[in-house]
């Protein structure tokens, strides 16, 4: 039972090539970097001893949590009162998105992702 999981791609893999097939894969390149930047950052976090701080610390888990419920009541209202991309006229001409833009989305969405593992993993 394992072992298909260990060889199937992860989520960050999934990202980055879901970037790559939409947008082309140099923006793919740029969708990678920021998956690296946000494991250096915990790399940086966990040499430092910071992040047994923040996960020891009651308050600090209160104030992600809250900031976290609050973005998804953020988007939740943006999909219900927005426009959908789905009934809007299909283009042949491929979107068009910073490079930069992709790596900030690619770090937060690693830093995200490792947050949730370090609060729920030690579960015992």
């Amino acid at each position: 039972m394992e072992i298909p999981l260990c060889l199937t791609p992860g989520p960050a893999v999934l990202f980055v090539f879901a970037h790559g097939l939409r947008y082309g894969a140099a923006k793919s390149i740029w969708a990678n970097l920021g998956i690296l930047t946000g494991n250096a950052f915990y790399f940086i976090l966990s040499a430092t001893g910071l992040a047994a701080l923040v996960k020891t610390s009651h308050d600090a888990f209160l104030v992600v949590k809250w900031i976290g419920a609050g973005y998804l009541v953020f988007i939740g209202l943006r999909m219900i009162f927005g426009k959908s991309a789905a009934l809007a006229e299909k283009s042949d001409t491929p979107i068009e998105v910073r490079g930069s833009r992709i790596l900030i989305l690619a770090c937060l969405y690693r830093m995200v992702r490792k947050a949730l593992q370090s609060c729920f993993h030690d579960q015992a």
